[in-house]
């Protein structure tokens, strides 16, 4: 079955008491992804029938204050752009905020970085 990352985006979820926040990709809508995380969150503080384990945006949910943004519309054919434009992201507003982020999902190459490094503008909610 071919998936359909025509809906891609990426998104920050910025936490509102620490200023951290958690750079993720996704093709369906935020509100949904939203949801997934706060499922994982409960799942990993024991709070659901079935465990789960870390994510780290739980580094943000746990103060309970936070906002998720929209970083790009990224429509695209495959996971691997997606999570190549993630990684993007992730390298970006690392300069700027700190990231709960431990993994970068695509491996990068000099010429992505200095694309970043050109095209990429901090959003003002940053």
């Amino acid at each position: 079955m071919k998936h359909d990352y025509s809906t891609g985006k990426v998104y920050l979820i910025k936490c509102n008491v620490t200023g951290i926040g958690y750079v993720g990709s996704t093709k369906v809508p935020l509100k949904d992804r939203l949801n997934r995380h706060k499922t994982d969150y409960r799942g990993f503080m024991g709070l659901l029938n079935k465990p789960r384990n870390y994510r780290a945006s739980a580094d943000i949910l746990i103060n309970e204050d936070y906002d998720m943004y929209l970083l790009e519309e990224y429509p695209c054919e495959c996971k691997e752009q997606l999570e190549k434009r993630e990684s993007m992201w992730q390298i970006f507003l690392s300069k700027k905020i700190v990231l709960t982020n431990r993994n970068h999902p695509a491996k990068l190459t000099f010429d992505d970085i200095n694309y970043v490094n050109e095209n990429f503008k901090i959003p003002d909610f940053v």
